[in-house]
């Protein structure tokens, strides 16, 4: 499900946008008498997506456009991204399990009929390499998404998509390896380069996208409780001469934060809105100690 979580779609953007490279590369395969067999690759990637909107749908997640790329497509839903981990979750994980399904369809078709041709066999094959690949933890693919939602809730966004990111290369180290084995074992061809080329571009893409979407996170966190909104809340408990960097790590774009403050006797002394920590970062940095924020907050009262 590559970029399903894009930048939010512009209102003049087209309801569906093909890119030029695209038709490029449909004259190209025409000519090199290799049109359907890229015609069914767009055709299990379309499968894949519709499934993705299809779990939308019933978790009441709306889309606003569909972009036809070279190497595949991309779903856009409203607001640019989905604010509950758990539907991100299942929202994700409907495009890999879509493809597994029409692999699994597609052999038992083969083995009732005795279907045995080329496209089919195509079919299965472009099936499966979908599934392998939206099952690695990699961001923005739909392994990477499923890691980093599953894990939001228990550990805060900022920590989630970190390690989301490291187990991201992790994978690609491996998939690399897997690559040189190939070569030596003489079972190496061109599409292990052009996948391993493919997961360094969405790996390092997504980076900066990740970077920019946090500290978008950040400088919006006060419009987060507006007049007649409803949020559901998370409790940090942290001591005094905690850094605020920590307590950055466990926030999440879809609750708002009270930090606790914690004293020597094991009492609450005070306690830190989500929005009062965040201006106390603006003010102080990163580095400052919870107790500071709590002077700051105090002053400006």
């Amino acid at each position: 499900m590559k970029n399903f979580f894009q930048r939010k779609r512009d209102k003049k953007d087209p309801k569906v946008y093909v890119s030029p490279l695209t038709i490029v590369l449909l004259v190209v395969t025409a000519l090199c008498q290799n049109l359907w067999p890229t015609l069914i690759a767009y055709f299990v990637g379309l499968l894949h997506e519709l499934a993705h909107v299809a779990a939308g749908h019933c978790l009441k997640i709306q889309t606003d456009g569909i972009r036809v790329m070279p190497f595949g497509l991309s779903i856009h839903i409203k607001g640019g991204h989905i604010q509950d981990p758990r539907k991100e979750f299942w929202v994700c994980f409907a495009g890999p399990a879509s493809n597994a399904f029409l692999s699994f369809l597609a052999v038992l078709i083969v083995r009732r009929f005795g279907l045995h041709n080329f496209y089919l066999d195509f079919f299965i094959q472009c099936n499966l390499m979908m599934f392998f690949l939206n099952i690695l933890p990699i961001l923005p693919l739909d392994g990477g998404r499923m890691l980093k939602s599953a894990l939001t809730d228990e550990w805060g966004l900022i920590k989630a998509v970190n390690f989301t990111q490291k187990a991201g290369v992790a994978a690609i180290f491996i998939f690399s390896l897997a690559m040189v084995i190939s070569f030596f074992l003489h079972m190496w061809d061109i599409s292990w380069l052009i996948m391993f080329c493919f997961l360094i571009y969405s790996l390092l893409s997504e980076r900066q996208k990740n970077d920019l979407f946090l500290m978008r996170e950040l400088m919006y966190a006060d419009e987060k409780m507006q007049s007649g909104r409803i949020m559901k809340t998370k409790n940090i408990a942290a001591s005094p001469d905690a850094l605020a960097i920590r307590v950055l790590e466990k926030l999440s774009y879809h609750t708002y934060t009270i930090v606790d403050v914690i004293g020597d006797k094991k009492e609450k002394k005070d306690t830190l809105t989500e929005t009062q920590l965040i201006d106390g970062v603006t003010r102080l940095g990163a580095n400052a100690k919870i107790s500071d924020i709590l002077k700051v907050c105090t002053e400006c009262r």
